[in-house]
Order: structure tokens, then C-alpha cells, then sequence
């Protein structure tokens, strides 16, 4: 009935050709646009990244959607970003979880760049505050290595990112209070159970073996 003929995707100057039926069946958008009363030929994307929305095409296809084509680090890190965000708009969960992966992937490798910056600046321009997808994957980042990052200086691009960008400064001071908390409570826990011989051994509560004498002198254990 030509329901799930073919059907073009423009962006600006790039067309896609694709089959109605695959994305009918991957992407609700396209389900949408496509299932009312008149029959829909040209979808026009023009208002997206283009590189994104092949993407996106691919992926309804085959489950992948490869690499930007430009080989550098810093592009294909821009294009996981861009791609997260069409998936993020067309509700593509999958979608969103891979690139996600692929930003990890280079953003642990590629942190002491320049150009990580960059993707900060391009993750919280990209996303809103509720999606803590990409966001906590280059906060998480940044604060594993905020001692090196501080010792660049205020004029290096990860402290001018940290300053221009309120959100990002305001995550990364959540996220230091969050850890301070989470050592303090840890510490609290190893104290409240911690017990030392007279020799001056120690160890844990209901540790050695269950044993009520000290592992090393064999002395009965007290509390610290």
C-alpha cells in the first residue's frame, strides 16, 4: 500500500534516502510524522547537524553508527556530542547510551587536551541541566584529574571553561562537596568500628575470623 516506501531526509544541502519502514520501526518521530492521514515523502532536518542525523540513519539500520570522518580526537569527540543530542531530541535511548560511551571513551584518554574544553563548553550548550548524561561523563572526568588541571593556570582552557560556564563550576562544586561527604561518612563508619589490642594491632569488628583475640599477640581486643 506504499505506506513504508521510500522516503527522504533533507538537511540543508545533504539528502538521505531511506527505508520508510526501517525508521517507522526504530525511531517514534518518524512513526509519527509519518502515520498520519497524508502521505509524508521529504522530511525535512535541515534545522540539525547533518553528520548527526546520517548518525542517527545508521543506527536505525544496523544498531552502529561509526565514526565523524574526520579522524582527530577532538572531531570525533564533538560528534558523539552531537549525535547524543539528536538522540536526545528524537528519544533514541540506545542511541544515547552509545555515544555517551564513545565521549567516556576518548574524554579518559584525551583529558589533558586543550580541546576538552571544548566538549565541555559543546556538552552543557547541547543539553539541558536534567540530562546528566554527557555532562557527568566530562564532570566525572574533569574532577579525576582537577589537582593537574588546577596547576595549568587560570589562563589554561579547563579553568577558563570552569569559569565562563556557572553550571559546569556549580556541578564541579556539588560533586567535591558530594565526595568530602562520602569520605567523612567512610571514615566515620572505620572508627565507629575499628578495635586495637595492647600490642597495638588493629583491625575491625567482628573481624579475624570472629575471633575475640588479637591475631597477632592473642590478647583479647578492646576498643579503640
Amino acid at each position: 500500500n506504499g505506506e513504508f516506501s521510500a522516503l527522504v531526509i533533507r538537511c540543508g544541502a545533504v539528502t538521505y534516502k531511506v527505508h520508510r519502514i526501517v525508521l517507522c520501526c526504530q525511531i517514534d518521530f518518524f512513526q509519527k510524522a509519518c502515520g498520519g492521514p497524508f502521505k509524508v515523502s521529504m522530511i525535512d532536518l535541515s534545522h540539525d547537524d547533518s553528520y548527526a542525523v546520517g548518525a542517527m540513519i545508521r543506527y536505525a539500520y544496523g544498531g552502529q553508527y561509526g565514526p565523524a570522518e574526520n579522524p582527530d580526537p577532538d572531531e570525533q569527540a564533538l560528534h558523539h556530542v552531537h549525535v547524543y543530542a539528536i538522540a536526545s531530541k528524537y528519544n533514541i535511548p540506545g542511541l544515547q547510551a552509545m555515544a555517551k560511551d564513545c565521549l567516556k571513551t576518548l574524554a579518559d584518554a584525551h583529558w589533558d587536551k586543550d580541546w576538552f574544553a571544548d566538549i565541555i563548553r559543546s556538552v552543557y550548550e547541547t543539553t539541558i541541566s536534567t540530562d546528566r548524561g554527557l555532562r557527568d561523563v566530562v564532570l566525572h572526568v574533569f574532577m579525576d584529574h582537577d589537582m593537574a588541571l588546577a596547576e595549568e593556570g587560570t589562563e589554561s582552557p579547563a579553568q577558563k571553561v570552569f569559569y565562563e560556564i556557572r553550571q559546569f563550576a556549580r556541578d564541579c562544586f556539588n560533586k567535591m562537596s558530594e565526595d568530602k561527604k562520602a569520605a567523612n561518612d567512610e571514615f566515620k563508619i572505620f572508627r565507629e568500628n575499628t578495635i586495637q589490642c595492647i600490642c597495638g594491632y588493629k583491625g575491625l569488628k567482628n573481624g579475624e575470623n570472629g575471633s575475640v583475640y588479637c591475631g597477632d599477640c592473642r590478647s583479647k581486643w578492646y576498643l579503640k
